[in-house]
């Protein structure tokens, strides 16, 4: 059993220790975790203008701000492009750690009041409507947020922590499983099930919201009809008038017909439940979370 002159010898070396590591941090003034959260704010808006909400006096102070954090790093953060702004190497890296620490005191306090904790959950609009939302179900203590970006963007959020997960068809992470793409036929329509006679002779609609996609179905299908998202096909299909290759995640419209095309299949892709890797070493619960995901969404 420790003495208590051990015991309070130990505490003043931790706190000497303290002291010492974050000496060069507290040494002079210029940081705080109201710069900080200001500076996130402006990496995510883009411009000071836009973090501010247009407000004179804030955007001055939020000026003031991310001066302050430059002077007190002594390294530029952020580079003026046209009427906005983008951030430097050394701004990026700033954001990111800034996101981990304000996200590491976020899930504290919400833990401490038996508050539900927040995850950031990107993708497409075609893997949210069609397979996340109608899988997902309540979990106690976890608040899901998702958000609809593209591939890239999901990859450019997960590596500056602003998604805690994100599913794309980029190969990394857990493999969910593997989309396959089919015609999508109203009834009325579809006279012979032959694929060859259908995209010559029935009306198709084509989304352009995917490039790769795009390109590939352009040289099979001559669309009559081009939309933004598979999403608006499927309503075009709904409609009775417009046949459509959409992925076999989306459940049928009424009287459709939905019609294997082996031309197609070059175009299988398969999904991936990509993380933050960042997230879940320092994230409590991430792990789990991220299990759960992989559980309730792999098809």
């Amino acid at each position: 059993m420790r003495r208590p002159d051990d015991l309070s010898h130990r505490c003043d070396r931790m706190i000497y220790d303290y002291i010492v590591m974050f000496a060069s941090v507290f040494e002079k003034g210029g940081i705080s975790l109201e710069r900080l959260r200001t500076f996130c704010l402006v990496a995510d808006a883009g411009s000071i203008a836009r973090a501010a909400g247009r407000n004179p006096v804030r955007q001055s102070q939020f000026s003031r701000q991310v001066k302050e954090l430059e002077e007190h790093f002594e390294v530029e953060l952020v580079r003026r492009e046209g009427k906005g702004l983008v951030l430097t190497e050394a701004g990026h890296a700033l954001a990111r750690t800034a996101r981990a620490q304000l996200g590491a005191l976020d899930d504290y306090e919400k833990r401490c009041r038996a508050m539900p904790v927040t995850f950031r959950l990107g993708a497409g609009d075609t893997l949210l409507r069609w397979l996340v939302i109608p899988r997902l179900s309540p979990r106690k203590g976890t608040r899901i947020i998702l958000e609809t970006m593209d591939p890239a963007a999901v990859m450019s959020g997960l590596r500056d922590l602003t998604l805690d997960f994100g599913l794309t068809h980029v190969a990394g992470g857990t493999r969910l499983g593997s989309i396959r793409y089919r015609l999508f036929v109203p009834r009325a329509l579809a006279h012979k099930r032959d694929p060859e006679w259908i995209v010559a002779n029935v009306p198709m609609v084509v989304p352009l919201g995917d490039e790769e996609f795009s390109e590939s179905v352009g040289r099979l299908v001559d669309p009559a009809l081009v939309c933004d998202t598979f999403p608006q096909a499927w309503c075009a299909v709904e409609g009775g008038r417009w046949a459509a290759v959409l992925p076999d995640l989306a459940k049928p419209p009424a009287d459709t017909t939905v019609i294997d095309w082996p031309a197609l299949h070059r175009l299988d892709r398969a999904i991936h439940l990509a993380s933050s890797e960042r997230a879940m070493r320092t994230r409590p619960n991430a792990e789990a979370v991220r299990a759960w995901l992989r559980s309730t969404l792999r098809f």
